[in-house]
């Protein structure tokens, strides 16, 4: 478990599973720009037995609060083969728990672990463009804004502009707002 100031960041337990697949499949609370693709329950709890929702190129952590409530997702995985990073995705599953600084601080926990505990240099997130929430969380956990992928997410009956965020491995230091571990003294 990593712990942050307001929220923790858990891995899956098999209790959870009812839980959370009710609210990953919620389309009405999954806000306008998460893709409306829903996994079937058998398909999702076939993939959790088989991998506990952890690889060595993606994880699933659940966002919870002081109470144990599940207020969000976020995930890594290995997008491009080629490039020495992961992408992060995340979802806060109901609109009560949007705007308190939540994904701002499970965005900082997560980015922290990744680069404590594998050799990656990079994390990337894509945004959807429109989605000013997410840019806010990506520029207060320091990510740098690349460039735009043309039309590259189908969602909601049309194709969205994708914004690219990346942090590196040097970066973290000095922009991360909260550290699993303080850096090292030299």
């Amino acid at each position: 478990m990593i712990r942050g100031k307001t929220i923790r960041l858990r891995t899956v337990r098999e209790t959870d599973l009812d839980r959370l697949y009710i609210l990953l499949t919620d389309i009405a609370h999954r806000g306008d720009f998460v893709p409306l693709h829903i996994p079937s329950e058998a398909m999702f709890k076939r993939q959790f037995h088989e991998t506990g929702f952890w690889s060595e190129d993606y994880g699933r952590f659940l966002i919870v609060d002081a109470t144990e409530e599940i207020v969000g997702s976020i995930w890594f995985f290995k997008s491009i083969p080629y490039f020495d990073g992961l992408e992060i995705g995340y979802v806060v599953c109901d609109p009560q728990h949007r705007e308190q600084g939540i994904m701002t601080e499970a965005l900082s926990l997560c980015a922290d672990y990744l680069f404590q505990s594998t050799k990656m240099h990079r994390v990337q997130l894509l945004i959807a463009e429109g989605n000013i929430a997410s840019e806010r969380v990506a520029e207060q956990c320091g990510f740098t804004y690349e460039g735009t992928a043309r039309q590259a997410m189908f969602a909601r009956g049309r194709h969205h502009d994708m914004k690219l965020y990346s942090l590196l491995r040097h970066e973290v230091d000095t922009c991360l707002p909260s550290r699993l571990f303080p850096p090292a003294s030299r």
